[in-house]
C-alpha cells in the first residue's frame, strides 16, 4: 500500500482531481495507512446491481491531502458481491469524475483485476532488489504477456532502492528484458513516520529523499499521462 501512497505526490504537483481505489479484495488497508478508513464500500453504491453515481460520490472519503479514497470491499465476504461488470462500470464512472484514477490491485489476479489492467493507461509494477521479489516480478510480467496486456504501458518501479543491494537495477533489467522506469530510495524513517501518522512522506517530511523521489515521479507521470488517466499499482 505504501506504493500507492507515493502517487499522492500528484496532488502536490498538479491541480488534478485524484481518487485512490483500494481494489485489494481480500485484505485492503489503504484507508488504514492513510488514517481515513472508509465506512462504506462499493456495494453501498449499488442500486439493483448497478452503480449509482450519486451514491458512489457519497461513499468517497476526502483525505486531508485533497485526494479521495474508495474502498471497494469492506471484507472478503463483501468482495464476493463485486463482479467484473461492476469493476468495468466503476472505472468508467470514476474516469468521468477524476483526472487520475489510481488503483491498488494487490497481489491477486482474477477476472476483475485483469479487467482493470486492460482498461488502465499505465501499470506500475512494484519490485524490490531481493531474489524472491524479482522472481515474482518476472513471473508477473510473463503472465501479463500471456494475457496480452500491452507491454508498453507496464512500468517497473524499484522500491526501497539501495546501491549496496546484492541485486542491481541492471540485474532486474536483464532478467525482465526491459528498463526500470523509476527507483524509490530506501529512506526508512520518513516512510515509517508517515505510516504511523497516516500522512504521506511528501507532507510529513517534504525535504526527505523519498519525498523528493515521489514528487519527481509524479512529475514524470503527469508529463506522460493522457488528459484523463488510470494508473494501476501491482505488487510483483
Amino acid at each position: 500500500v505504501e506504493d500507492v501512497r507515493r502517487l499522492l505526490a500528484l496532488n502536490e504537483r498538479t491541480d488534478s482531481k485524484i481518487v485512490l481505489v483500494d481494489l485489494s479484495f481480500q485484505f485492503g488497508d489503504l484507508g488504514v495507512m492513510l488514517d481515513s478508513t472508509p465506512r462504506y464500500s462499493l456495494v453501498d453504491a449499488l442500486v439493483e446491481g448497478v452503480i449509482e453515481e450519486s451514491k458512489l460520490r457519497s461513499i468517497l472519503v476526502a483525505h486531508d491531502t485533497g485526494v479521495h479514497i474508495l474502498n471497494v470491499a469492506a471484507s472478503p465476504e463483501v468482495a464476493e458481491e463485486i463482479t467484473r461488470q461492476h469493476v468495468v462500470e466503476l472505472m468508467g464512472t470514476l474516469t468521468t469524475m477524476f483526472d487520475y484514477v489510481v488503483v491498488d490491485i494487490g497481489r491477486v489476479l482474477d477476472d476483475r483485476t485483469v479487467e482493470v489492467l486492460e482498461l488502465s493507461d499505465a501499470i506500475m509494477l512494484i519490485a524490490s532488489l531481493d531474489l524472491p521479489t524479482v522472481r515474482n516480478t518476472v513471473c508477473f510480467t510473463a503472465l501479463l504477456e500471456k494475457l496480452r496486456i500491452d507491454r508498453d504501458k507496464t512500468c517497473i518501479v524499484i522500491n526501497r532502492y539501495h546501491k549496496k543491494s546484492r541485486l542491481s537495477s541492471d540485474d532486474v533489467e536483464t532478467l525482465l528484458g526491459r528498463k526500470v522506469f523509476w527507483s524509490i530510495p530506501n529512506d526508512f524513517e520518513p516512510m515509517s513516520l508517515g505510516i504511523d501518522r497516516g500522512t504521506p512522506a511528501v507532507k510529513n517530511a517534504p525535504r526527505s529523499k523519498v519525498a523528493k523521489s515521489f514528487l519527481d515521479l509524479a512529475d514524470r507521470i503527469h508529463a506522460q499521462a493522457p488528459t484523463q488517466s488510470t494508473v494501476v499499482e501491482a505488487v510483483g
